[in-house]
């Protein structure tokens, strides 16, 4: 029953992985109810959109879809209590915070599903044993945003890699205008300092509603001129 049951985890968790952001695989157990799969996504509009979709490419098995969290708060309290699903989605996360769960979660290294992806998709993914334990559907670009308007002001060039970089925030520093700085350590950071860029917008109510439907992809969205530099 062990078998069949992760017959169908690496069949699911290939068309949660199109479908969702991340997802991970937690070790199947042999309790007697082996051929019951749980799976947690995201948000409520997956539980809506997506299982009907997942059943009936999978008629004849017994899957439980719950909607859960997009972060992995909820996983390690879930797996600190021995309930952790076979199937997880979660739609934003630290790659470091992601590591607590590393022993507990199925290792896709050697699965068809694995294969489709070009290795650049896959490069963060695999653990220091090579193994891998989520696979990733989209990516954003990690992206630093000039003012170009405030660097032709003071003759200083864009710079184009990391030293000119740091020589360009020396300058404004030395103009008295303090540069944000950051070590980029965590996957989110290239976020952080883009919202920070923008914190008056966001912080408004206009900025909080915009923040809103972004981040649960509710309505299309775009950038006004304020935002946009």
């Amino acid at each position: 029953m062990k078998k069949v049951k992760n017959y169908f985890v690496k069949a699911i968790v290939g068309i949660v992985a199109f479908s969702t952001m991340l997802s991970g695989c937690a070790k199947t157990s042999t309790k007697s109810d082996d051929d019951h799969l749980t799976v947690f996504l995201w948000e409520s509009k997956l539980v809506k959109n997506l299982a009907p979709y997942i059943r009936s490419q999978l008629p004849d098995m017994d899957i439980e879809f719950i909607s859960g969290n997009n972060n992995t708060d909820l996983y390690e309290y879930y797996q600190e209590h021995g309930e952790l699903p076979d199937i997880i989605s979660v739609r934003r996360f630290s790659g470091t915070d992601s590591k607590e769960l590393q022993p507990y979660l199925l290792d896709l290294s050697s699965y068809d599903i694995v294969s489709k992806y070009y290795s650049y998709a896959l490069q963060y993914y695999f653990n220091k044993d090579q193994s891998i334990n989520w696979l990733p559907i989209c990516g954003i670009p990690q992206t630093i945003i000039a003012n170009k308007t405030l660097f032709d002001q003071y003759g200083i060039a864009l710079p184009t890699n990391y030293e000119e970089y740091v020589e360009a925030c020396q300058k404004f520093n030395d103009l008295g205008i303090k540069p944000n700085s950051m070590d980029m350590g965590e996957d989110w950071s290239c976020l952080e300092a883009i919202q920070g860029g923008a914190i008056d917008e966001f912080t408004s109510l206009e900025g909080l509603e915009w923040r809103s439907k972004a981040e649960s992809a509710d309505d299309k969205i775009s950038f006004d001129e304020e935002m946009g530099h």
